[in-house]
């Protein structure tokens, strides 16, 4: 019989030294196929290996599976509880002809010795997620009784649901030793169990979602997707990204348990993608709008995993392309999708390319922008930087602290500041935050130790505010107050009508800091050594309004309570 490596050489899917990779890999791990190792180094692709495994046992493929064909009582006579059949990834069917036919994705003596006792059947092959999506559809496992499929979504649909209700922003499947958690992280950024089910329905809701997303969950290693949901709440698709994240039994052994983080992202109105409609005052929407100025550089958003940097940056993006100019994004994944023409977006993830990969092949086709959705190593640093230095304008995000801590972020990814620094127009750092419920606020005197460190800021921000005048002038024109903190406003448990009991408003909001950057301040971010000074520097030069300055209005306002404030601050 001819080996699948010829098979695959011989029909041009690989090369041979791709084939050669592959086989001294398999030398260290003995107990893997030759064909799953060149499907996971992507060298081919899940279909080219089936076809030529077909080919190889003169099977036949199926490129689809009808779950009505799924003979429910043979599957439970393999295993009475499914769980065989889900952990082995593979089904029996019997066709119209009554023809039992066993369908796996690939050929497994533990399955054809499971189904011995059925005396005549034909081998089908399938992609993993063919037979899971079907598996998925006819069953669930719930303890040793299947339910249908329908009974899970339901439970799927409502949290999810709720947690669109309540604006939240992870929707955690979590797992804890005899039982999975429904979780959802509440408007105060507080985590609340939904509900608790058992460990078999956890794991089945858990491929429930991997089905829909098209991703093969695989032991010990944490997997990224994304899938629409149609919610009959807002009636519209909404955009949910999944981090599958695999969970250790013990210390021994790596299970085939994963807990699912959900991130819910809404389909943005044309209306919300505007710099005008994100809640920022008009003093930092005419700073944002300065980007139309600038014809090359890059531009950097900062701040914490869900602070809203893409937002910002898709509603930059839409007012750049007023300009009719050729704009790339490179995304993993896309979060957004665009109608302008002059826009191309392009996922790294569907394209098997890396951040500097994708860069370079974009600016092959002369962008005048470019989108990058992260820094996150050096060289994708460099290759945006690159970019930079030849005529193009791109926008990217590095998560730190501070829009002016992002040099030293970079620095410690082995970047040459000095260079990058010369390429910099502008940086922003924002926060999200929400408003406590005005209705039902509770005011209170300040704790001793909270005065102590509110008292330490107040004297930090004093000068500033009473020695330069624009920074004054700039500071009572966005209406912002910076006094000694004697009392402070704090949430009401209970809540009230008017917030349906959370004790806050209904949505988040932003605030942000923006740097930008000429020659003098350049060089001035250059020649500093600390954070510290750079950020006095811009204040006292520029009229830079820190973030803090906004979060100790908002304090002194009664809009955050203390720990919003210590949250935002650091």
């Amino acid at each position: 019989m001819e080996q699948i490596g010829q098979i695959l050489l011989r029909r041009g899917l690989v090369s041979g030294d791709k084939l050669k990779d592959a086989l001294l890999l398999q030398e260290t791990q003995e107990d893997r196929l030759i064909g799953e190792i060149l499907v996971e180094k992507k060298y081919i692709t899940e279909e080219d290996l089936l076809e030529s495994l077909a080919e190889q046992y003169n099977f036949t493929c199926l490129k689809s599976i009808n779950p009505d064909d799924v003979d429910a009582e043979l599957c439970k006579k393999v295993d009475e509880t499914l769980a065989f059949l889900f952990d082995k990834c593979f089904l029996i069917l019997r066709d119209k002809n009554n023809k039992v036919k066993v369908v796996c994705y690939r050929l497994d003596l533990e399955i054809t010795s499971r189904v011995g006792f059925i005396m005549d059947y034909d081998i089908i092959l399938a992609q993993k997620s063919i037979i899971y999506d079907a598996l998925n559809t006819k069953f669930i496992i719930k303890g040793d009784d299947r339910v249908q499929k329908d009974d899970a979504v339901k439970l799927l649909n409502q949290v999810i649901e709720v947690g669109i209700v309540r604006k939240s922003p992870n929707i955690r499947i979590k797992y804890a030793i005899d039982s999975f958690y429904l979780n959802f992280d509440t408007i105060d950024g507080q985590v609340e169990s939904f509900r608790s089910i058992s460990v078999n329905i956890g794991i089945a809701i858990v491929n429930i979602i991997a089905g829909n997303c098209k991703t093969t969950l695989i032991p010990g290693k944490p997997m990224s997707a994304n899938f629409l949901h149609k919610s009959k709440l807002i009636d519209k698709d909404v955009d949910i990204r999944v981090e599958f994240i695999p969970i250790a039994v013990n210390a021994a052994t790596t299970s085939n348990i994963f807990e699912a983080v959900l991130r819910i992202h809404y389909s943005y109105s044309k209306d919300f993608l505007d710099v005008h409609n994100l809640g920022f005052n008009s003093h930092q929407v005419n700073l944002l709008k300065l980007v139309k100025k600038f014809s090359h550089g890059i531009i950097i958003s900062t701040g914490p995993t869900g602070s809203g940097k893409t937002t910002t940056f898709y509603s930059l993006i839409k007012y750049l392309s007023e300009m009719r100019k050729t704009i790339f994004t490179i995304e993993d994944p896309v979060e957004n999708h665009f109608s302008e023409i002059n826009i191309t977006q392009m996922s790294i993830k569907e394209k098997g390319l890396d951040f500097p990969d994708a860069i370079r092949s974009m600016l092959r086709c002369e962008p005048k922008i470019i989108m990058v959705g992260e820094i996150r190593d050096k060289h994708t640093a460099e290759a945006a930087l690159s970019a930079a230095e030849t005529g193009h304008l791109v926008l990217t995000t590095v998560h730190t602290n501070s829009a002016l801590a992002s040099f030293r972020r970079l620095e410690t990814l082995g970047i040459n500041i000095t260079r990058f620094i010369d390429s910099i127009r502008m940086i922003t750092s924002q926060r999200l935050y929400i408003e406590l419920c005005p209705e039902c606020k509770i005011k209170e005197p300040v704790s001793k130790e909270a005065s102590i460190l509110l008292n330490n800021d107040y004297k930090d921000l004093k000068p500033f505010y009473e020695d330069f005048e624009e920074f004054q002038n700039i500071v009572i024109r966005e209406d912002i107050s910076i006094k000694r903190v004697e009392e402070i406003f704090i949430r009401n448990k209970k809540g009230c009508k008017n917030c349906n009991y959370t004790g806050y408003k209904k949505n988040k909001r932003a605030i942000i800091e923006i740097a930008l950057f000429d020659d003098e301040m350049r060089q001035l971010a250059v020649d500093t050594k600390t954070v510290f000074e750079l950020e006095n520097a811009f204040i006292k030069k520029r009229s830079f309004l820190p973030i803090k300055v906004y979060a100790f209005s908002l304090l002194i306002k009664g809009i955050i309570d203390v720990e919003q404030y210590f949250s935002i601050v650091g």
